[in-house]
């Protein structure tokens, strides 16, 4: 099957998407700033990110909850 040049586009955007939720979503660099944070007295973390996108739907940060909710 051909893929459309909307297609590729769609396809470039998640795969760029998905590499920089894997940065931002690393399970050990939330746990630093979570660790971080609640050593300063902060009750919440914000991740930040360069890329103006919602990364909710990237599997990085599916994973990134999964690991958060379940036991230690």
């Amino acid at each position: 099957m051909k893929l459309t040049a909307a297609d590729r586009v769609l396809d470039l955007t998640m795969k760029q998407r998905e590499a920089v939720a894997r940065k931002v979503f690393s399970y050990e660099a939330v746990k630093d700033a979570i660790t971080k944070a609640a050593g300063q007295g902060a009750g919440h973390v914000r991740l930040a990110q360069d890329l103006h996108a919602s990364l909710r739907q990237t599997t990085a940060a599916r994973q990134l909850v999964a690991a958060l909710k379940s036991p230690p």
